[in-house]
């Protein structure tokens, strides 16, 4: 079964086992005007179905991720 981005994020979010990895947790995102951007886990505030709200009720589309990664490791990566 395909993983979906949304998929990933609420299982490392909500599944306990995964609680450690939460903190080395990188979404690295396509910014309009920076370029690629990096966003730790931790500031998710919530999972929604358009997209991710993370902290200054900023709501970064799926669409615009690029790779999920832990401890260097990408879990997830956008096909080229």
């Amino acid at each position: 079964m395909k993983t979906t981005i949304r998929g990933l994020l609420n299982k490392i979010y909500w599944d306990e086992r995964e609680k450690d990895s939460r903190k080395d947790c990188i979404i690295i995102c396509k910014d309009r005007f920076e370029g690629e951007k990096e966003i730790p886990f931790c500031q998710i505030v919530e999972i929604k179905k358009e997209g991710l709200n993370i902290l200054g009720d900023v709501l970064i589309p799926y669409h615009r991720i690029i790779k999920i990664k832990i401890n260097q490791k990408t879990l997830w990566g956008k096909r080229k």
